[in-house]
C-alpha cells in the first residue's frame, strides 16, 4: 500500500480529509463502516497508511464515534478529529463542512469518503492538481459516473448513463468550497467549480458483502 514518491515532485495540498461519520447499515455491521476489517486490517488504517505523506489528516466521526476515535488513535495520534453530532440526518459534505471551517477558504484539500480503500499512489495521482476529481473502473451500474471533455476535465456528472469513469468520492478542492454547511452529495458541490482535473485511480468502495469480498481481492493484488 506505500508507494515512494518522485523526486522533486511538489504536491498541490498537504492536508486530507477523511469523511467516515456514517453508518454504513448495507454492510450488515453493528460497528461503523470505516472499522470492518478488511485483509487483517480495518478500513481506517489502511487509508492512514495511503496517507502518511500527509501532513495533517483530519478525520470526521459520528456514528459510534467514541469507538471510532479508539480505533483512529491505536494507529496514529498525528491527526486532528472532527465529530458530526448531526449524522443521521447529513450527507457527506456537511461533514466536510465541519473539518473545512479550520482553513482559510483558499486552502486546497484532498477529500476522502470513510468506504473506500486506496493506495498512497492514488493519492500522490490526485495531488498533482489544484482541482481534481478522482475515478476508476466501473464498480456499479447505479454509481455516479463522470464526463470529460478532450482534455482530461470533467465537465459534469451524471446518473443517467455508464461512461466508463465512476466517481470515486475523493477530490481536491479548496475549503471554501464546504462552506454555509451543504447536506448534499459531494459531487454536487464540485458541479459548482467545474471544470476540474479528471484523474484516474485504483480505488475500491465498500457498501455491501459483496464489495466487501471486491476489497480483500484488491488487496491480494495490491501486495504482489
Amino acid at each position: 500500500m506505500h508507494d515512494s514518491a518522485n523526486a522533486g515532485f511538489t504536491p498541490s495540498t498537504d492536508t486530507a480529509i477523511i469523511a467516515c461519520a456514517g453508518r454504513g447499515s448495507r454492510l450488515g455491521h453493528s460497528i461503523p463502516k470505516s472499522c470492518v476489517e478488511v485483509g487483517g486490517k480495518t478500513l481506517i488504517q489502511w487509508q492512514l497508511e495511503a496517507l502518511s505523506s500527509m501532513r495533517q489528516v483530519v478525520a470526521v466521526v459520528g456514528y459510534r464515534h467514541n469507538f471510532v476515535i479508539d480505533e483512529i488513535l491505536t494507529h496514529t495520534r498525528r491527526i486532528t478529529l472532527v465529530v458530526n453530532k448531526e449524522w443521521a440526518d447529513t450527507n457527506t459534505a456537511y461533514s466536510l463542512s465541519l473539518a473545512c471551517d479550520l482553513f482559510e477558504p483558499e486552502k486546497r484539500v484532498l477529500t476522502i469518503d470513510g468506504d473506500t480503500l486506496f493506495s498512497a499512489r492514488a493519492v500522490e495521482s490526485m495531488l498533482r492538481y489544484d482541482k481534481a476529481a478522482g475515478w476508476t473502473a466501473p464498480m456499479s451500474d447505479e454509481g455516479v459516473f463522470i464526463e470529460t471533455d478532450k482534455n482530461d476535465r470533467v465537465t459534469g456528472f451524471t446518473r443517467e448513463k455508464n461512461t466508463g469513469m465512476e466517481w470515486t468520492g475523493m477530490a481536491i478542492m479548496p475549503a471554501g468550497a464546504y462552506r454555509d454547511r451543504p447536506n448534499c452529495f459531494v459531487y454536487q458541490v464540485i458541479e459548482k467549480r467545474l471544470p476540474v482535473q479528471a484523474v484516474s485511480i485504483d480505488l475500491v468502495e465498500i457498501d455491501t458483502p459483496d464489495d466487501l469480498d471486491r476489497a480483500r481481492q484488491w488487496i491480494k493484488g495490491a501486495m504482489e
